[in-house]
């Protein structure tokens, strides 16, 4: 069952709203179900798709991106909202209501998320499934530093590692540029744990902070301004 939860974001003295939506529906239901929610756009370029995974990341990803954007504008149909992409993958919203939004869509193997934001305070997410084996992939990709960062806490080690992976992508998305450019650019300056997340905040980027959830088996990553409160105005994880 698909999930939208309204997130307050609370500055100094002005206050935005977002959107976050996640869904694990099964892709056999959704291709029936295309025709109720695709555009015809969408639907030819679904036709085009020939690798299963493609297939599985494109229709489930416009579902939950779909559903929480006709909720942050209060929109019944669902084909009205053509989600086309740009030259690095980035989605683009067609809509005659959505204008000036910042769209970031995550997947993993059996769930996709969506975070819906105004692009005058952009954010971004990232989830990731939690696997033992993907430490070392992960841990090469990291610096000595970063490596430090993480020895000297008591979680689990490849937890961490995949929270530190997924906040690299999330910034990415922020700044636009896609994991295009080395990764130390993003390095991490410091990882704490604050209540029930963790918080890291960047070398370069001392404008952006991080929240990172621990949900089942997933790592969900969120990217936010330096000076932004945010509140989950329902109970997610």
């Amino acid at each position: 069952m698909p999930r939208i939860i309204e997130i307050e974001l609370v500055r100094e003295n002005r206050l935005f709203q977002a959107y976050f939506g996640f869904s694990s529906e099964s892709c056999i239901l959704l291709y029936e179900l295309k025709t109720q929610f695709l555009s015809n756009y969408e639907l030819d370029i679904l036709q085009k798709l020939q690798h299963i995974n493609r297939i599985h990341k494109y229709i489930q990803g416009r579902y939950i991106t779909k559903l929480t954007l006709a909720k942050y504008y209060g929109e019944t149909d669902l084909k009205s909202i053509i989600i086309k992409t740009g030259i690095f993958n980035q989605p683009l919203i067609n809509h005659p209501k959505i204008n000036q939004m910042m769209v970031s869509i995550s997947h993993t193997s059996n769930l996709s998320a969506c975070l819906v934001s105004s692009s005058e305070h952009p954010m971004a997410l990232d989830i990731e499934t939690i696997h033992l084996n993907n430490k070392s992939n992960i841990k090469s990709q990291l610096t000595e530093n970063e490596i430090e960062l993480i020895s000297t806490r008591g979680e689990e080690s490849h937890i961490l590692y995949t929270i530190l992976w997924t906040v690299k992508e999330a910034i990415s998305k922020v700044l636009g540029t896609g994991l295009t450019v080395p990764l130390t650019i993003f390095e991490i300056e410091k990882i704490e744990k604050i209540d029930t997340y963790f918080q890291c905040t960047f070398i370069n980027f001392g404008q952006f902070k991080t929240r990172s959830y621990i949900w089942q088996d997933k790592v969900f990553s969120f990217v936010l301004p330096q000076k932004t409160q945010l509140i989950f105005k329902e109970f997610v994880f």
